[in-house]
């Protein structure tokens, strides 16, 4: 298989020498199931016996209702034993460019991930679940667990760093992606909401709803809180068009992607669009900045403004943007495009909240932002994190009465907090001795190399592959032919995942740990090139 790679003898632009890392792989075997694996050594095969089997045929939901899963990349098993990229079978070794949908971000078998657990076996708190409801605070020292508030400290305390002008962060732990934007969209409405009261009063909101014909909830009375309530609140989100921001109702309401995700299901939030990578101009033509109490005084009054486009700078409760698209097709955001429509929300006091879920310690910095130069007031993190984080500026302290959100896992059991605690603190702070760099440096670094391979897969099948982009460890790429691809790459024992719409030129994401290693992106590219040829000569014989 090296033979084939003629990149393979680059040197970055800061003096790494990718040949002579490959001198330094000295890795244990991991065995499961009579099986093993060793990072270092590992070639993959290729998948025979009932692994090849039609696709369709390998399906089997029994009991389950189908989500999100396609035939043309039903790439589920989960191979065992499992050591980097690689993933073994009992009919051949295989790669895997998609990591979870980005769930893994260093490798399982990593010394500080398998202390970790050997630690909370040896504690007897493995499944211990306490920390799910912020009331298990405080733990011996020597006990390696790991609570909500080391958690946080750690995490806000990389996000105060790298946005100091929105910081100091506060942290809402949840258990998934979806959960994160939930309770970031919660923390934006409760913010526009008491500033609306705090400027206007209470008189200008009773105003407000009448003519919107929104109603005073009678169905929730509570003898301490005797505040105004009503059905609903007129706030709305700037959301772009093909984002994809989760499937529950609120996330939902944000999404833009996939009609199968929005028919039959009403929307819980009042929703504006604009386009990714458009222009400033068409955020700035939405917004309406006069006074609240002027509009309402205006004639037609806010449903005029509304029903003419254009909405009242106090009733958005914030601009959701991802800085690299996940689902919608791995697209890259343009760099000034971002940074205008982000100071479009400043002038106007709107919060702007970055989903990060896909993105988040993926890119050679921290947080995809920063290659953008914006500081959000609110960040959803899910994925790498393990747990789901929505992280949000301290001020936003002021505006959550107790009660306002909870859940029932919340950040998950204690493993599932020491583990994230784990995998974020390695990935901020250790070196690796086979790089004798961090893990944000080895993204940089390893971004040169993959994008090399692009290029040298990209001259062999220039019909073929379109285009590509990314940073660090996440990247897109565009092919023709796309389900058959990704048929022939399985076929070989490539897991590949799709994203974005189905056309004749479509996308696949390629993933890849912080830790990856030379040679695993070269079987990674080595892989890639077969399958495409495959397709190729498929299509020439029809």
């Amino acid at each position: 298989m090296d033979s084939i790679l003629d990149y393979r003898k680059l040197v970055s632009e800061d003096g790494y020498d990718f040949s002579e890392e490959r001198k330094r792989y000295a890795f244990s075997d991991v065995a499961a199931g009579g099986l093993t694996l060793n990072r270092g050594t590992t070639v993959p095969s290729g998948l025979i016996g009932s692994l090849s089997a039609p696709i369709a045929e390998r399906l089997s939901f029994g009991r389950l209702f189908p989500t999100t899963l396609r035939k043309q990349a039903p790439v589920v098993d989960i191979g065992l034993p499992q050591a980097g990229h690689y993933f073994g079978t009992g009919s051949g070794a295989g790669f895997d460019a998609y990591l979870g949908v980005g769930q893994r971000l260093i490798d399982e078998a990593h010394p500080r991930i398998v202390s970790m657990v050997q630690d909370l076996i040896a504690s007897n708190a493995l499944l211990r679940r306490e920390t799910a409801t912020n009331d298990y605070l405080i733990a011996d020292s020597q006990s390696g667990l790991v609570t909500p508030v080391m958690l946080a400290d750690l995490i806000t305390s990389e996000a105060g760093t790298a946005f100091p002008a929105r910081g100091p962060y506060l942290a809402y732990l949840s258990s998934s992606g979806a959960e994160a934007i939930e309770a970031g969209m919660k923390l934006a409405c409760l913010d526009v909401h008491g500033r609306l009261i705090a400027k206007h009063g209470h008189e200008v909101e009773a105003e407000l709803m009448r003519q919107l014909e929104i109603l005073p909830n009678r169905d929730i009375d509570h003898p301490d809180d005797r505040l105004p309530l009503y059905e609903t609140y007129p706030f709305f989100f700037i959301t772009v068009r093909g984002a994809f921001h989760g499937r529950t109702f609120g996330a939902l309401s944000l999404t833009s992607v996939r009609p199968v995700n929005k028919r039959g299901i009403p929307a819980t939030a009042r929703i504006k669009r604009i386009d990714f990578n458009g222009q400033a101009g068409e955020l700035r033509e939405i917004i309406d900045q006069r006074d609240l109490a002027t509009i309402l005084a205006s004639p037609g009054g806010v449903r005029a403004v509304i029903a003419a486009g254009r909405i009242p700078k106090e009733l958005i409760a914030g601009l959701v943007v991802e800085p690299f698209q996940g689902e919608a097709g791995y697209r890259l955001a343009d760099r000034v495009w971002l940074k205008e429509i982000v100071d479009v929300c400043r002038e106007v006091s709107i919060s702007v909240i970055a989903d990060e879920i896909q993105s988040f310690a993926r890119t050679g910095k921290t947080f995809a932002c920063s290659h953008f130069d914006v500081e959000p007031d609110i960040l959803a993190l899910s994925k790498s994190s393990v747990i789901g984080m929505t992280l949000a500026s301290a001020r936003y302290e002021a505006v959550t009465p107790l009660g306002w959100h909870s859940t029932t896992w919340g950040g998950g059991k204690v493993l599932d907090n020491t583990w994230a605690w784990t995998v974020l603190d390695t990935y901020l702070n250790d070196v690796d001795p086979i790089f004798d760099f961090g893990y944000r440096d080895n993204q940089r670094i390893k971004a040169e190399y993959i994008e090399a391979g692009f290029e040298w897969i990209q001259g062999r099948h220039p019909s073929t592959l379109i285009d590509f982009r990314g940073l660090g460890g996440m990247w897109g790429f565009s092919v023709r032919g796309r389900d058959e691809l990704c048929r022939a790459a399985w076929a070989h024992g490539l897991k590949l995942l799709t994203c974005g719409v189905t056309e004749e030129i479509s996308s696949i994401r390629a993933l890849f740990l912080a830790d990856v290693l030379t040679k695993e992106i070269d079987d990674f590219m080595a892989l890639l090139d077969i399958s495409l040829g495959d397709i190729e000569a498929a299509m020439s014989s029809r």
